[in-house]
This record gives structure tokens, C-alpha cells and sequence, in this order.
């Protein structure tokens, strides 16, 4: 079983089935995240792979196809363990909702969030992990 720790200030490694590997295919996106398919994301949960699909198809968190099968993929940061289990970080919804009502594709959202921006100091995924969301969801209205 491998292990990816997870960013943030007091937060807890995850256990998954195994690491991810390839080269990320989205443009701008760090090469070094973890990225988990539905199979391994939900795994790291301690839920049903079902459970993922709906929360895709409800948009409460959004995937990517990557790798040589393009199976459908996140980063594994979108985890976060607080203490009380592992879960989706959970003003992920808000962002992804608020991308996509400014035309943001799900690739676009994923690039985004996991790229490195200046006015943040970090990629806006990881200030999302830090508690930082109303800066995050500033920078993402000045993109529209």
C-alpha cells in the first residue's frame, strides 16, 4: 500500500492502493501532483467507487481524463484528513461552481486550481487546503 501526504497544517498522510503514475496532460499543470482515478480516489476515502461517480455526476467535485487510458482522474490533494477522516475538501463545490458559471471547462478548473499563482503565493488548490477561501474564489472572479 503507498502512501502521499497530504499538504496543509496539521493534516494526515493517506493510504492509497498505490501511486499514480504518468505525466500529467493538461497544460501548465505541475507534473509533480498525485493524481488518484475514481477506483484509488475512492479507496483513500473508505468509500464506494459509485460514491465518487455520483459526487462527479452532482459536480461536487470534478475529474480530468488523463494517462495512456485516459481513465478519469483528480489530484489527490482534493483529499484533505482533518482529524476526523479522510475527505473532499469541501469548498472545492463553491470553486468548481463558480469556474464553471464563468465558463470554465473541468480541465480548465483542474489547471487552475493546480497551477501557481502569484497573487496567492501558492496554487489556488493548496490555499483552498490552507483555509483561504474567499482569496481563492477572488483570484478565480478575475479570470472572467
Amino acid at each position: 500500500m503507498g502512501t502521499w501526504p497530504v499538504a496543509g497544517a496539521g493534516v494526515k498522510a493517506v493510504h492509497v492502493s498505490a501511486e499514480v503514475p504518468g505525466v500529467c496532460s493538461l497544460r501548465g499543470v505541475n507534473d509533480s501532483i498525485a493524481w488518484l482515478t475514481v477506483p484509488e480516489f475512492a479507496e483513500a476515502l473508505g468509500v464506494r467507487a459509485s460514491d465518487i461517480r455520483e459526487q462527479l455526476r452532482l459536480r461536487t467535485i470534478v475529474a480530468v481524463r488523463r494517462g495512456d487510458n485516459q481513465a478519469w482522474s483528480m489530484p489527490a490533494d482534493f483529499i484533505i484528513d482533518d482529524g476526523s477522516g479522510p475527505r473532499v475538501l469541501p469548498t472545492l463545490h463553491g470553486t468548481f461552481t463558480l469556474l464553471a458559471d464563468g465558463g470554465f471547462t473541468d480541465e480548465e478548473s483542474v489547471e487552475w486550481l493546480t497551477s501557481e499563482s502569484e497573487e496567492l503565493g501558492s496554487t489556488p488548490l493548496q490555499a483552498l487546503r490552507d483555509g483561504k477561501r474567499a482569496p481563492v474564489r477572488r483570484a478565480a472572479q478575475t479570470l472572467f
